[in-house]
């Protein structure tokens, strides 16, 4: 399946959250299953409602697809996905698992959430935009497009459809100026490197004296650039209260 990429499951091979008490931070199985099974669940919701307006059709019309995701997506509802305002760098926030479990994430799982759904439904493929400060979507458009001429989503907030003018207000509030190439999509690569900078940011928050995120830093380290593993090692272990620190 298409889905099946590493970076729309948010995970590497085998890789996700565990039992802290563990040797390895982030490793087990079956979590792609568990993805799947989710993302179908949510898939089938969205067709379902779709099906009862529209008839049965291999991929709905885009933009019905996109008004019938307000039914799960929203500010309004705990049953609908919805950004996590209140524990933003909670870990759990980037882990897939989690997000479809829990309904809530940060923008870049969402979206990723959200894109998942909408392709198995309409057979479209939305782009994500790596603002700065922020993540949204870009329905597809054709070479040429004009910005104006453009649509986009905010799924943080609640699936919320922005225009050109709108992201220019975003990139605005974090005193930047605008330019065009802020809204082009950005690579799976990307995708994923922004994906593992959040872990680290929110292991990072926690004490270092804690035996676990170092091990989880290391290890989300390594997936961005193994030849710093050592690098950090070494500067973990020369830091105070490592000194007895053996991996």
């Amino acid at each position: 399946s298409p889905d099946k990429t590493r970076w729309q499951l948010g995970l590497p091979p085998q890789m996700t959250t565990q039992d802290p008490h563990t040797s390895d931070p982030y490793l087990f199985d079956n979590v792609d299953e568990e993805i799947d099974s989710s993302l179908c669940e949510f898939t089938n919701v969205i067709k379902s409602s779709l099906e009862k307006r529209l008839g049965r059709s291999a991929n709905f019309p885009l933009l019905e697809v996109i008004q019938e995701m307000q039914t799960i997506f929203g500010d309004d509802s705990p049953n609908k996905f919805r950004g996590n305002t209140t524990n933003y760098y909670d870990a759990k926030n980037s882990l897939l698992h989690e997000v479809l479990t829990r309904k809530t994430g940060i923008p870049i799982t969402l979206a990723i959430v959200y894109t998942a759904i909408v392709r198995r439904v309409s057979g479209a493929h939305l782009h994500l935009i790596g603002l700065p400060g922020h993540i949204v979507l870009g329905l597809p458009f054709e070479e040429g497009t004009p910005l104006a001429d453009r649509m986009f989503v905010d799924v943080f907030h609640g699936g919320e459809h922005l225009s050109h003018s709108d992201l220019k207000s975003i990139v605005a509030q974090y005193g930047l100026t605008w330019s065009d190439e802020m809204a082009n999509p950005i690579s799976h690569q990307e995708v994923w490197q922004r994906m593992i900078r959040n872990l680290m940011h929110c292991h990072s928050e926690v004490s270092l004296h804690d035996e676990f995120n170092v091990r989880v830093l290391m290890t989300l380290q390594c997936l961005i650039d193994p030849r710093m593993c050592i690098e950090t090692f070494q500067k973990m272990i020369l830091a105070p209260g490592f000194s007895a620190y053996t991996c």
